[in-house]
């Protein structure tokens, strides 16, 4: 099963799938992947890291305070930063796969293009975060929610169903909603 949450930037999505993962954990569920967070400095975005869900590993992703070769708007992706978190997730073993985000500025990462190709074709559980643009692109690969900020509980109760008692089980060790 693959769920895709998208929405407006910073109507929650992150938070989201943070919370949603920490279900997962809760309820014995193997889970492997990335979050996204705000690299703030002077009370002003200047970047995001990536965060390993499992070990806390974090690396900074994008940044204005840093050159590469690769540029989003005004900022500068650390692409190896990207791919060396993404390879060890992929390769971990866990029985959903969090990613956040399938989105614009990580698709500048040949890697995370094919794998996530690979992974959408696979029978890879997947929660993930997922850029606006791509929601026609993705929509044949799983059930894609909207978030705005008056359907948040909605949303998240809908995916928990899901997970919980969905149509397919995510995995064997999931148990029925409380």
């Amino acid at each position: 099963m693959k769920i895709f949450i998208t929405g407006e930037p910073k109507i929650g999505k992150t938070t989201l799938i943070k919370e949603l993962s920490d279900v997962l954990m809760k309820r014995g569920v193997e889970i492997s992947g990335f979050i996204t967070s705000d690299l703030i400095s002077e009370g002003k975005r200047v970047g995001f890291t990536i965060i390993d869900i499992v070990t806390k590993e974090e690396r900074i992703f994008a940044s204005k305070n840093i050159e590469t070769k690769y540029k989003f708007g005004s900022y500068y992706l650390n692409i190896d930063n990207l791919d060396e978190i993404f390879n060890k997730i992929v390769k971990g073993d866990y029985e959903v796969l969090i990613i956040d985000e399938i989105g614009k500025m990580e698709f500048y990462s040949k890697n995370f293009r094919e794998n996530i190709n690979y992974l959408m074709k696979s029978e890879t559980n997947i929660l993930s975060t997922l850029h606006r643009d791509f929601v026609e692109n993705f929509k044949i690969y799983g059930k894609i929610f909207t978030l705005t900020s008056n359907n948040r509980e909605i949303v998240k109760n809908e995916i928990l169903k899901l997970m919980i008692k969905g149509e397919k089980k995510w995995t064997n060790k999931m148990k029925k909603e409380k």
